[in-house]
Order: structure tokens, then sequence, then C-alpha cells
């Protein structure tokens, strides 16, 4: 995966990862009131939901922040937040993977990623469905995400998907290894 960096500096990445399908482990405070609230559960987030046409193009054009902040209407605007990037208008999804290209302009979030703030994480809302099973990869749920919609995408200093969902940009520039 080869980024290109324009006249302005902004950087472009071409199909960059930005989330996953798996089972992801969530605090019950993130779920549902229903449930004990500092009890940790595995969420299942299946395949079929990322590749819904709705939730990939939900994800296009979402700002690019460093942390995590909900943004938009009965949220924080995102000019308080200081919007550093974009997702691309090319968003996809493959083997278990959700795509996307890359636009990165802020000069503070270029710092961050060079100090290893490189992980990446997208903000969204979804509906929580409790109920437990196990995957067709024999892992054990507790709740499964439906109607997967994005906010926005994080760059983050640990991320839920690890090392898999991270900048991929040459380390000649930034000292990140894609």
């Amino acid at each position: 995966m080869k980024y290109t960096e324009d006249e302005n500096g902004y950087i472009t990445i071409p199909n960059n990862p930005i989330s996953k399908s798996g089972v992801f482990q969530y605090l019950g405070s993130s779920i549902s009131p229903e449930l004990d609230q500092e009890k940790v559960y595995n969420v299942w987030r299946p395949e079929e939901e990322l590749n819904n046409p709705d939730t990939i193009e939900s994800f296009r054009l979402n700002p690019w922040i460093p942390e995590h902040v909900m943004l938009g209407t009965g949220f924080t605007p995102a000019e308080v937040v200081g919007v550093q990037g974009v997702t691309g208008e090319t968003v996809e999804f493959s083997n278990g993977t959700l795509y996307s290209k890359l636009k990165l302009f802020g000069e503070d979030l270029k710092k961050l990623i060079k100090a290893g703030l490189k992980e990446l994480s997208c903000g969204f809302r979804c509906a929580w469905e409790i109920k437990s099973g196990v995957t067709p990869q024999g892992e054990a749920y507790d709740v499964i995400q439906r109607q997967i919609r994005g906010n926005h995408l994080a760059s983050v200093e640990s991320a839920r998907m690890g090392s898999d969902v991270r900048v991929a940009m040459d380390r000649a520039v930034f000292a990140l290894d894609s």
C-alpha cells in the first residue's frame, strides 16, 4: 500500500483497513443499561453487517480525528474537535475487513501518528442485539452489533482490533510500519 503526498503536504492512503469483523470486548456500560455496567462482554461484529451496503455508505467521507468523540447533532460539533482528515469516497469490504481511502491533512494528527498514535478505531452507532451464541469460527459472544452506521474515524493508542487496523504509511516519513 503506497501513500502519496501532494504539494500541500496532504497525505492520501489508498485502501487502508478501518474496521474488521470478529468478536471484540466491550464494557456493559457501552452497550445497554440492561447489562452489568462493569462487566466485559464479547460482542460479535458479523461480516454481513459490516458488508451491508448501508453500513459501507455510512463510512464514506467521515471525519478523521485524534481519539474518540461522537460528532454531529446531539454530540460534539466537528469544529470543536478539529477534524484532521477524512475517510474517502471509496469504502469497500473484503475478506472480513472494511477498507477506505484516507486523506490526512492535519499537522497535529501527523505529529501524533509519528509519536505512535497509529491504531484506528471507528466511532459509530449500532443496534445491540443481546443474544449469546457462537460464531461460525467457533468464538463465543454475548451481544451482536447490527445496523452499524459510521460517525468518525479515530486514531487511538490501543484499538479493539489491534495493529491489524492502523495507519499504513511508509516509515521513511512517519516512522510507521505498514
